[in-house]
C-alpha cells in the first residue's frame, strides 16, 4: 500500500538507512518510521557523528505546526516533544505507531539522540572504571589481610 506524504501529498517511497526502513518524501524529504524502528533509525542516522560537539546548545528546530493526518490511516496525528524538550516537535499516530519527521524535524533528533547516547556511553565507561578500581582496591586489602594473618601464600599477587 503506498502512502502518501502528509505535508505534499507526494507518494512516499521506501528508503533503508541501515537495518531501519522507512517511508521517505521525495520532495520534501519528511519521514515516516514505526515507532518500534525509531531508535534504529537514529542509529542509523548518527552513526558517523564524530566530533560533534555534543555540548553546544542545540538550536530548535523550525517547526511547521499546521496539523498533519496519518498516511495510513487518515486520523490526525498527535504532536509530541522528542525526548520531551522544547527543542523539536514530531507527529505520531497512536493507532498505527507511525512517526512522522519533517526533514530538519529529524535532523535536531538525531543529534538530541547523539548527544545522549555519547553522555550515556561515557557515564557508563566511567562507572565500569570506577567498579575495577574499586575491584582492584579490594582485592589489595584482601591479600594484605591475608598476608597479616599469615595465609597469603598460595593466593596469587
Amino acid at each position: 500500500m503506498s502512502a502518501s506524504c502528509p505535508r505534499c501529498q507526494e507518494v512516499l517511497s521506501l528508503e533503508r538507512f541501515g537495518d531501519a526502513e522507512v517511508q521517505m518524501c521525495p520532495q520534501c524529504l519528511g519521514t515516516l518510521v514505526k515507532q518500534m524502528r525509531l531508535i534504529t533509525l537514529m542509529d542509523a542516522l548518527t552513526k558517523d557523528m564524530r566530533g560533534v560537539d555534543f555540548y553546544q546548545p542545540i538550536e530548535a528546530a523550525e517547526t511547521d505546526p499546521t496539523p498533519v493526518s496519518c498516511p495510513h490511516c487518515a486520523k490526525p496525528m498527535e504532536r509530541f516533544g522528542y525526548m520531551e524538550t522544547k527543542l523539536v516537535y514530531a507527529w505520531r499516530c497512536s493507532s498505527d505507531w507511525l512517526v512522522w519527521a519533517d526533514t530538519e524535524e529529524l535532523g535536531v533528533m538525531s543529534v538530541l539522540y547523539a548527544r545522549t547516547k555519547t553522555r550515556r556511553d561515557a557515564r557508563e565507561a566511567e562507572a565500569e572504571s570506577e567498579a575495577e578500581s574499586l575491584n582492584r582496591r579490594v582485592h589489595a586489602m584482601l591479600r594484605a589481610r591475608f598476608k597479616s594473618n599469615g595465609i597469603g601464600r598460595g593466593i596469587p599477587g
